[in-house]
């Protein structure tokens, strides 16, 4: 049976509270309360529940509330549960589940309230949710929904924080919206984040675009220190920079339509690099050198450690985009050449950087 099968795939020999399961009458089960016509409530939350959900449990048609907050559940909510006739509430909340979300919730007409609150689901927020005259309450904060469809019918509760969303999902619902309660803070960071390398006296333009959404606003930073006023422009552009420009750039995106959200662009980290090439202090001539034959682009790198070290080695254009991974692993004696011509690296100036953790080595290297 149904919950049999429930409390086997459940793990319900470690749950926190297992009373009368398998032994006595079905209605003394620990959380399962009953009616006249079958079981109307499993109430499990907070039981150290693991594992994944059952579809045989959507054969309870009588079911009115199915609890199962704050426990340890993974994998999806199986699509089935959303054609329990008489469902009315659900919460799901602080679990592991994953996937989308089912849209046949959305498809029930008893159903009212649906919390499933700090969990992994991603994608776009089911829209049958919204087109539901019996949703009252929908709380799907602390996952990584990516897109928020708009629909002004829909005037209850909303709790959309903690995900993926940006203003072209959240404005709609604040200035047209007749919702009784809107909830949409501290959604991720966007973008990725950007580990670049220029040379000095190279012009650089980083983006911050975040949305079309109108009035958004741009406010760049550079190592917690704001650098631009609040503006329009989503572009931070850095002409002719120099040693002083290298560090970690952010930027704050607003939008006077949704005063509470603030997005956060992820950091840029610039590193800005001279000519030549910088060796480690420690006795360099000896533990390591680097050498380029521009007549056949042979670079040769020799290292000689006593003591095993770490080392990354990458060849980046001269925009800090990576170009070629040379190396990134553990080196004591090692002689390492490389033909970059042979690479099929398109010819041009290129910089190879060195970085032994404590210390970065870089150099000037011209592909012909």
């Amino acid at each position: 049976m149904a919950l049999v099968d429930f409390y086997y795939i459940t793990n319900g020999a470690n749950w926190i509270n297992s009373s009368n399961w398998l032994t006595g009458p079905i209605c003394t089960w620990y959380g399962i309360t009953c009616g006249t016509q079958g079981i109307n409530y499993i109430e499990l939350g907070n039981n150290n529940l693991s594992g994944p959900l059952n579809e045989s449990l959507s054969n309870l048609q009588q079911l009115v509330s199915l609890n199962l907050f704050n426990n340890n559940l993974t994998g999806y909510i199986p699509e089935v549960y959303g054609n329990i006739e008489y469902l009315h509430s659900v919460n799901f909340g602080a679990n592991h589940l994953t996937g989308p979300f089912p849209l046949s919730f959305g498809n029930n007409n008893h159903l009212a309230y649906i919390f499933i609150d700090s969990n992994d689901f991603a994608g776009p927020v089911p829209d049958t949710i919204f087109k539901s005259t019996s949703v009252y309450a929908f709380s799907l904060s602390n996952n990584h929904f990516s897109s928020l469809s708009y629909y002004p019918n829909y005037s209850y509760y909303l709790d959309v924080s903690g995900n993926n969303l940006t203003f072209k999902d959240i404005v709609p619902y604040c200035i047209n919206s007749s919702l009784q309660s809107f909830y949409y803070t501290h959604q991720d960071s966007i973008l990725e984040t950007i580990d670049t390398t220029i040379l000095m006296g190279s012009n650089i333009t980083f983006s911050s675009w975040v949305d079309s959404c109108q009035n958004n606003r741009y406010r760049w930073r550079k190592d917690y220190v704001f650098i631009t006023p609040l503006d329009t422009n989503s572009n931070l552009h850095l002409n002719n920079v120099q040693l002083s420009d290298a560090g970690n750039y952010s930027c704050f995106v607003v939008n006077s339509d949704a005063p509470l959200l603030t997005l956060y662009r992820k950091v840029i980290h610039l590193h800005i690099v001279d000519t030549g090439v910088g060796l480690p202090e420690n006795n360099p001539d000896k533990e390591f050198q680097l050498s380029y034959s521009l007549l056949d682009c042979k670079l040769s790198i020799q290292f000689r450690y006593n003591t095993p070290l770490y080392v990354k080695c990458y060849l980046y254009d001269r925009l800090g985009r990576k170009i070629s991974r040379l190396l990134e692993g553990v080196v004591g004696y090692n002689k390492l050449e490389y033909y970059l011509n042979a690479m099929r690296i398109k010819p041009g100036l290129y910089i190879l950087k060195v970085d032994f953790g404590k210390t970065i080595v870089t150099k000037k290297i011209i592909v012909q």
